[in-house]
């Protein structure tokens, strides 16, 4: 304790001169770790490929679960509810083969350096044609050189070829096209790949996570050594994404169009059946004009229908007429027309006593006597 305590104080009493030579001895040591130290970071960041990450945002879109529920369940049809399986949709092979023929990404392009080789992708100054391939299903690479502007070399070959000149080896028959100068001096890779084994290298690279937690925004990054080669594969990704899933949408469609035509061929051959049983009991029960028997049948059922409720009708008014002679009040009244009975027996009888009751009462007025006879 009482050493540090006098290491204090002999550091205390120190003034800045005597602090400096105290501590110059280490400079070299300070200044040689400075220089470690900026030599390491120029080396870093001009020999490492920079890595850039390309984001995009994929909204996925929630279906109602009503609409053509029945057909969804006979026909499987998918449903966006599930976030999971489209995520591994979009980072799928087949997807990403769709990405690959979309943008061309079979021919990747490479500027040569002293240290690295960096993927320039659109930026280089010419472009390979294809004009046969001895096996499409094999990759290859070739090497580029250009003594001139206007001339190159292939593999380092002696032979020089111009731009638009045909030129041929064992991987097939190819040409150059131009697209600026600069080209003088400068050294290239050109490398192709097949659909299905360049969309193996970018698939995996594929990223995808919500963007906001609990949400259907998704964000897709691509980590790549060209920006605008990962730009392309995320933009074309979320296009082909959506053309897939319209295709899976028509598949459906015409699966469900497909089962709806084989239902009415169906249902138009069950009624051709029947129709033909029909003409069969038609002819064997000889019922040929069994459409106007049936229109004499109804027409005849109508009129018994008639007949019977006017009969109703007449036996009600009957009634009605026995119950009011019946009537001690009414002995010396007049009986109710009976026009709407059709039996004229009656109606002669009823229009009889009706004249006997008139002429009875018209012999009162003339004050004869009931009992005269």
């Amino acid at each position: 304790m009482e050493g540090h305590q006098t290491a204090n104080k002999d550091l205390g009493t120190l003034s800045i001169k005597d602090l400096f030579f105290k501590y110059v001895r280490f400079l070299p040591v300070f200044l040689v770790s400075v220089a470690l130290c900026l030599l390491g970071a120029y080396l870093y960041l001009r020999y490492t490929t920079p890595i850039y990450r390309v984001t995009g945002t994929l909204i996925f879109k929630q279906e109602t679960q009503n609409s053509g529920g029945k057909f969804n369940d006979i026909f499987n049809a998918k449903n966006v509810s599930d976030v999971q399986s489209e995520i591994e949709i979009l980072k799928s092979q087949d997807l990403m083969e769709r990405v690959v023929n979309s943008v061309q990404l079979q021919t990747g392009y490479f500027a040569v350096g002293k240290i690295k080789t960096l993927n320039i992708y659109t930026a280089c100054p010419f472009r390979l044609n294809i004009i046969k391939l001895t096996d499409s299903f094999s990759s290859f690479k070739m090497n580029f050189t250009f003594p001139s502007e206007n001339e190159f070399r292939v593999n380092k070959e002696l032979e020089r070829f111009k731009f638009g000149n045909v030129f041929g080896n064992s991987y097939g028959l190819f040409s150059l096209t131009k697209v600026y100068n600069g080209v003088k001096g400068k050294e290239f890779n050109v490398e192709w790949k097949p659909t299905y084994e360049q969309a193996s290298l970018f698939a995996p690279m594929v990223r995808v996570a919500p963007k906001i937690p609990g949400s259907n925004i998704y964000n897709i990054q691509v980590d790549y050594t060209n920006s605008a080669l990962a730009a392309d594969i995320v933009n074309n990704l979320m296009i082909r994404y959506k053309d897939a899933s319209i295709d899976d949408k028509n598949v459906t469609i015409k699966q469900r169009l497909d089962y709806i035509v084989t239902q009415l061929i169906r249902i138009d051959r069950d009624l051709d059946s029947i129709e033909a049983k029909r003409i069969i009991y038609i002819n064997e029960n000889n019922m040929s004009a069994y459409e106007a028997q049936s229109a004499a049948l109804f027409d005849i059922q109508t009129r018994s229908d008639e007949q019977i409720q006017n009969q109703k009708q007449q036996l009600v008014i009957i009634d009605l007429m026995t119950a009011y002679l019946k009537d001690s009040m009414n002995n010396f009244e007049k009986t109710p027309s009976t026009l709407s009975i059709s039996d004229l027996a009656l109606s002669s009888m009823v229009g009889g006593y009706n004249q006997m009751q008139l002429e009875r009462k018209r012999m009162l007025e003339q004050k004869i006597p009931e009992e005269n006879p």
